[in-house]
């Protein structure tokens, strides 16, 4: 679960079938981090995701129950 003082946005809801699905994320996944940028709140996160473009490989830090991995997924639009 989070603690305090964790920053980034909860991941709340996968469909199946979805990029995210088949890279892994799951829901109660924290991402900290977009591309090596840290993700604060969900205005970090909106403003880093809208530079991302069709193609871009995308670089996540998750934070899954206190445990820290890195996953990369390829946007398609």
């Amino acid at each position: 679960g989070l603690r305090k003082g964790d920053m980034g946005v909860v991941v709340v809801e996968i469909e199946s079938g979805s990029l995210s699905d088949e890279s892994g994320i799951r829901e109660g996944d924290l991402i900290t981090q977009i591309n090596r940028r840290p993700i604060r709140d969900m205005k970090a996160y909106k403003k880093i995701i809208s530079t991302i473009k069709e193609g871009d490989t995308v670089l996540l830090l998750i934070n899954r129950q206190g445990s820290l991995f890195f996953l990369t997924i390829t946007p398609e639009r």
